[in-house]
């Protein structure tokens, strides 16, 4: 499987790309005003400008689905006015949630910090969620979650970071290409053939497999193919992106395309504050809040996940002045040295834990 590299591409001026469709021209304008264009397009020309910074783009989808364009307008951005907390009914919120008083919570602990003590281990509870970080409720009765290759019947008694497949406990984005797995997030790709055996994509154009940036030449097809099975899983029209009408890139937006696997298996659960499904999730905002991942990671994945969802304006560098104010990606983040920091905490964390 290629190993996906990225590339930041650098311009003066304005820099040029082209639509999928019909090849138009685009490039970064100038700020617009409240009221203007955000996105203009020509027959012949797409211009791109970035809105004052109360403004918002009313649509920036065109951008990752570039099927058509249209004009899209710069609109100020609704002001949300700050409410009072709603405090719930007694005892209904569990681990972490946030609370405004003791009966909210079903430990009846409501915290300084206004979070929802947990029930600490030997403590009864009805739900996982009841108990503290790294317990489950065992037989009514709040119990310590299960290590790496336990007997499991389901996820919450592993471990945060850990499921139950196929009746043992596993670590998430674990498992190699070909390994049995009950589900995505058990393979290090996050992603299953049919016969749900970790897999992964690879893309292909009529000249053969397409590495590294997924490059191509309109008008060729791309084709997006189980490394397991070889089945062919999609396929679709390569996608101008360069300064000419031949050059493209098949889109990497295909989910579980293998971008996945450059991001999961650094979401490491080694500071979960809470329980249950929270702690268990594999979203990144619910794993964030639960302070399951660090900010660090959190903007990794936000950032990496944009690249792949704008790959053929990512890799063609051509909006790299506006993107960023536009809130589709940012050209000059630095993954490398994200990478290089973030072995040396988790090196840290893992001796201590040790």
């Amino acid at each position: 499987m290629a190993k996906f590299g990225f590339l930041i591409l650098s311009f003066l001026g304005f820099a040029i790309a082209l639509d999928t469709s019909s090849c138009r021209l685009i490039s970064c304008g100038s700020e617009a005003s409240t009221g203007g264009n955000c996105v203009t397009a020509s027959s012949t020309d797409i211009t791109v400008s970035p809105c004052p910074s109360s403004d918002y783009c009313s649509n920036t989808a065109q951008f990752e689905d570039r099927s058509g364009w249209a004009n899209a307008v710069c609109q100020t951005t609704p002001i949300v006015n700050a409410t009072e907390k709603e405090c719930p009914g007694k005892h209904t919120l569990v681990t972490w949630d946030r609370c405004c008083r003791d009966k909210d919570c079903y430990s009846h602990n409501c915290t300084s910090d206004d979070r929802c003590d947990p029930v600490l281990e030997g403590g009864t509870c009805t739900a996982d969620e009841h108990c503290d970080a790294f317990h489950y409720c065992g037989s009514g009765v709040c119990t310590p979650t299960l290590s790496e290759n336990s007997v499991c019947s389901y996820d919450n008694m592993c471990n945060p970071g850990f499921g139950c497949s196929y009746g043992y406990c596993t670590q998430y984005w674990s498992l190699d290409i070909g390994t049995l797995a009950s589900d995505d997030k058990f393979c290090k790709t996050n992603y299953r053939d049919k016969y749900n055996k970790c897999d992964a994509i690879t893309v292909w154009t009529s000249t053969g497999e397409t590495i590294d940036n997924f490059p191509c030449t309109v008008p060729d097809t791309c084709s997006w193919k189980s490394i397991t099975t070889g089945d062919t899983l999609e396929t679709a029209a390569c996608q101008c992106g360069g300064a000419d009408a031949k050059s493209g890139f098949c889109s990497a937006s295909y989910p579980n395309l293998g971008w996945d696997d450059a991001l999961y298996p650094r979401m490491q659960y080694y500071t979960s504050v809470c329980s249950g499904a929270k702690a268990h999730s594999t979203d990144i905002s619910t794993l964030y809040s639960c302070q399951s991942i660090w900010r660090d990671q959190k903007n990794f994945y936000t950032w990496v996940q944009a690249f792949y969802t704008y790959w053929p304006l990512y890799h063609s560098g051509v909006i790299d002045s506006c993107a960023l104010d536009l809130d589709l990606f940012d050209p000059a983040y630095d993954m490398d040295a994200y990478e290089s920091a973030g072995y040396f905490v988790v090196s840290a964390i893992i001796l201590y834990l040790n």
